[in-house]
């Protein structure tokens, strides 16, 4: 049986055959063998009503009552093979247990074979076997066959005819609204079947996959807003040199800065297979030191139309953004915009594989000193993730980049390779440890006439930290981060540390 409302009028039944006992002389040879069995069954003995009952199946092979009541016992103990091959000779030899057919349907829904549930489904209906509990298996068959609606339908014809079974139908037309992502619609039954009787195990069901829900609709809503503040310290701003033997007068290196951020997402969710998300972003970053040389303002904006098609989804990503440099007043320092198709992939159970093929066109506002010195590229961008949740709240990310730049001065032209590692695991309730590792080599394509070599760069940078949600829209985020430069050219050799703590809010 699928639930205790479901289960309680049918264990009348049950009772019925072991009062009435003595009418049963006519089809088993040792009637006492069969009671055995039954009462064992009544006693929550299933192990040893299996055997007993098997035994009174041997005595009488053509008899019913022996099989259904083995069915039952196979079923207690999750047997459900060799549950489905009794009820089915329950319903086959005589006296023809109707009852047992929906056993059979019960059985083959646990058993995933939804071609035989479908036809016990409408062997039961044509001869009228208890409607309400056939309507009710019926929705359940048609959540699995992905028929949600269709579902719904059948659940409320179960609870017009039978009333009683109203908190279970309604968890079940909640979760059909579910699969259907009418959010609103599923908090309201889950809401209902909590009425019934607050008391039961399905009410607490409900209330479990109601707060699920009521958080899922607070992170679907089509519009979101999220600020956010971060304070740093920074022990190497202007990525000073390792190497002592060169003179560093670029200025103060370890400096205070104040990260601030405001974002705006629109993820409207459609009734149809096309995907469409957009984000505007405004950061600024405020330093203690070197102020009217490093303090920036960014604006970005990206567009994600697409379409998803079963098992995968194609979508085309858009970006633009605008970079201000205060030099000593805010002036335009960079630009870009990029586009290329993303493809999204689900397989085997909780992985994801994402691949990306795109260009980007970066344009820096300050002429260059020299002309090979200029910086304005179009980029290839290419990667592949691959995103395993491998427990609730937790995810393992590996991804892989190549970049290639083909920028107006020939000092800058170059290729790079990333390799990315990030995680995210629960250490316990809304705190949750945060690590990413990464590692970029880059290869210049042409020689530099300054430092007479051709420039060859590994950057590695690691990062760890706790986010702990003090509030369901309240994250604290504390985070370590190191980064070392690796370079075959002395200026552009450094190492670096960075302490933050911060704050986001969510609305």
């Amino acid at each position: 049986m699928t639930t205790k409302g479901i289960r309680g009028f049918f264990l009348s039944f049950l009772f019925s055959f072991s009062i009435l006992y003595p009418s049963l002389n006519g089809y088993c040879q040792n009637p006492n063998t069969l009671q055995k069995g039954i009462f064992l069954y009544q006693d929550e003995s299933y192990e040893e009503a299996v055997e007993m009952l098997f035994k009174a199946r041997q005595e009488d092979p053509g008899a019913s009552i022996p099989a259904f009541f083995l069915g039952l016992a196979y079923k207690q103990i999750m047997d459900y093979e060799n549950a489905a091959k009794q009820f089915q000779e329950a319903v086959t030899l005589t006296p023809k247990i109707k009852e047992a057919l929906l056993e059979l349907i019960d059985v083959s829904l646990q058993l995933n074979n939804l071609e035989e549930t479908k036809k016990w489904i409408h062997m039961a209906e044509e001869q009228g076997v208890l409607p309400a509990r056939t309507a009710f298996l019926k929705g359940q068959w048609l959540l699995r066959e992905g028929e949600n609606m269709d579902a719904v339908e059948s659940f409320e014809v179960a609870k017009l005819i039978d009333p009683s079974i109203s908190q279970a139908a309604d968890v079940q037309i909640a979760l059909a609204y579910l699969k259907e992502r009418k959010l609103e619609q599923a908090r309201e039954r889950f809401q209902s079947a909590m009425v019934y009787d607050p008391q039961s195990d399905l009410a607490g069901f409900a209330r479990q996959y109601l707060d699920m829900v009521s958080k899922r609709m607070f992170m679907e809503r089509s519009l979101r807003f999220t600020l956010g503040f971060t304070g740093q310290y920074d022990t190497n701003m202007l990525g000073k040199w390792t190497d002592e033997s060169y003179t560093w007068t670029g200025g103060e290196e370890k400096s205070g800065v104040g990260n601030s951020s405001f974002r705006v997402s629109y993820v409207p969710v459609f009734n149809s297979p096309w995907l469409f998300n957009a984000q505007y972003a405004l950061l600024s970053s405020l330093h203690q030191k070197n102020t009217h040389t490093h303090d920036t303002i960014a604006n970005s904006l990206t567009f994600t139309p697409g379409y998803h098609f079963s098992v995968f989804s194609l979508n085309l990503a858009v970006s633009g953004s605008y970079v201000y440099l205060r030099q000593p007043d805010y002036e335009k320092y960079m630009g870009s915009a990029g586009y290329g198709p993303l493809f999204r992939a689900a397989f085997a159970q909780n992985h994801m594989l994402e691949l990306f093929v795109g260009n980007t066109w970066n344009e820096y506002f300050k002429d260059p000193l020299t002309t090979e010195e200029d910086r304005d590229s179009k980029d290839l961008n290419t990667y592949v993730s691959w995103i395993w949740i491998f427990t609730r709240d937790a995810f393992f990310n590996l991804r892989y980049d190549y970049v290639e730049q083909d920028t107006n001065g020939i000092y800058w032209d170059n290729e790079g390779h990333k390799l990315s590692l990030n995680m995210i695991i629960p250490l316990m309730d809304r705190m949750k440890f945060q690590v990413n590792g990464q590692s970029f080599h880059q290869e210049y394509l042409n020689h530099h006439p300054v430092f007479d070599i051709i420039r060859e760069d590994d950057t590695h940078t690691f990062s760890g930290g706790l986010t702990f949600d003090m509030h369901e829209n309240v994250t604290i985020i504390a985070q370590y981060s190191r980064t070392r430069a690796d370079s075959n050219i002395w200026a552009y050799d450094y190492e670096k540390d960075v302490y933050s703590l911060g704050m986001e809010y969510r609305f």
